[in-house]
């Protein structure tokens, strides 16, 4: 778009206006017919249109040249800083009273224009704090002063509002703003209602205020009335014999109380003394009962001799068997187990059930039980038996368990601990390991 004609001081040549915008060329360019036009007007005709808007000659934007004479002669032109006829049609309302300068009297070359109006007074520009209206920069300082939309600091707490909504934070939510006693009361001085900051208000009712309702001191004793805060000595003493039977209602009812706890007290160390008694009593059948808890195990393994020559078998498992709190079974390997042919190989395991009796076993909370115990291959010559003894611990979730590589299978199977084609296995366990 070009300047339009009112702009400038005196009539401007025909010839200098472009065709397209019918306005006084800004930064003019010429195609290769001569033709003159906007360099804004002619690139954007030539975006939907490929020829020339005066004699439709093909025409592309990389022929066009610009003429910097022409632009040199344009901007040497006088010009007002406002058209004239926007000067004349100022409405009166923006006018002052005294006020002679209605536009600006600004009169120089096209090319200074920009320059003065970075300061022109009469510009219009947008409001900085967003009330979306345009202003004269003369007048910004009057307008910033009423401008709804400008942040202010509340002169109480500091926060940062917009102007319009500054009255009513103060009156609703300022936490420093000076609020009145809603119970009205004054200051013994003025004869004032007593202002308090609204972030003390509630402390100030709570614990203050003289004219806030409170309880009596012989609440707790039965009187229900409630008083202003400032009249609750002059209440105390007019109602003292009142509250005197108060006291003494009281004083008789705690003393019943007090026999009746004292009739439960002397009740309870009776009982006390009693369970006691009692305690001792399972302490000592306790101790007695576990020194004849059983804690040894005999196992008879019939026809082992026979049984044991057989292919198919790997080993004998005995029953589950209940020592010392704890289930338990055993497990012997005729022939070996893995790589010890050849020997008798006897274990001893954990368990958590006993499949049998259905009853769970004792469990502790890690889940692992540390024992001392004693694996025993009794002979028919108590001289030749063989034991084995250990302090291991044993666990639950694994499946190995804690043995040793008796003897040879060929002894094993002798008539010296076979007998009668039978092999008996003690197994001894303890929870302390002797001393």
């Amino acid at each position: 778009m070009g300047f339009k004609a009112e702009l400038f001081l005196k009539s401007i040549d025909e010839n200098l206006f472009c065709s397209i915008c019918h306005e006084v060329f800004e930064d003019p360019v010429s195609c290769k017919d001569g033709h003159t036009f906007c360099k804004d007007c002619i690139t954007t005709w030539l975006k939907t249109n490929k020829k020339c808007p005066l004699d439709n000659g093909s025409l592309e934007e990389k022929q066009l040249v610009r003429l910097l004479t022409v632009r040199g002669i344009i901007d040497n032109l006088d010009v007002y800083c406002h058209p004239q006829s926007f000067q004349n049609e100022l409405p009166t309302s923006e006018i002052k009273a005294g006020d002679s300068k209605v536009g600006c009297e600004w009169i120089g070359k096209l090319q200074n224009l920009l320059q003065h109006r970075k300061t022109c007074p009469f510009l219009e520009m947008q409001c900085p704090h967003g009330c979306n209206e345009k202003i004269q920069r003369r007048k910004m300082e009057d307008h910033d002063e009423i401008c709804e939309q400008k942040l202010i600091d509340c002169s109480e707490c500091g926060l940062n509002l917009p102007r319009k909504d500054l009255e009513k934070h103060k009156a609703n939510k300022c936490l420093q703003a000076l609020v009145s006693c809603p119970n009205e009361c004054r200051n013994n001085e003025e004869e004032i209602i007593k202002k308090i900051k609204r972030i003390d208000l509630a402390d100030h009712l709570s614990n203050v205020c003289p004219k806030g309702l409170v309880d009596c001191a012989y609440k707790e004793q039965g009187c229900e009335v409630k008083v202003e805060r400032q009249d609750v000595e002059k209440h105390v003493q007019e109602n003292m014999s009142g509250h005197m039977m108060l006291l003494a209602k009281e004083c008789s009812f705690l003393r019943k109380q007090n026999t009746s706890l004292t009739d439960q007290c002397s009740s309870l160390v009776h009982k006390n003394e009693k369970l006691n008694k009692e305690l001792s009593q399972v302490k000592n059948n306790l101790e007695r009962i576990k020194d004849e808890i059983p804690n040894t195990y005999t196992w008879k393994i019939q026809n082992f001799r026979s049984q044991a020559r057989k292919r198919n078998v790997h080993f004998f498992r005995s029953p589950t068997f209940w020592l010392c709190g704890y289930c338990w079974y055993l497990k012997i390997y005729p022939n070996g187990e893995r790589d010890n042919k050849g020997y008798l190989t006897l274990y001893l395991h954990a368990c958590c059930n006993d499949s049998t009796h259905g009853t769970s076993m004792v469990v502790v909370p890690n889940g692992q039980i540390s024992v001392f115990f004693r694996l025993k291959v009794l002979s028919q010559n108590p001289f030749k038996d063989i034991s084995f003894e250990k302090n291991d611990v044993f666990s639950y979730e694994e499946l190995e368990g804690s043995g040793w590589d008796v003897m040879k299978t060929g002894v094993a199977l002798s008539p010296v601990y076979c007998t009668n084609g039978s092999l008996t296995i003690q197994c001894t366990i303890q929870l302390d390991k002797p001393q």
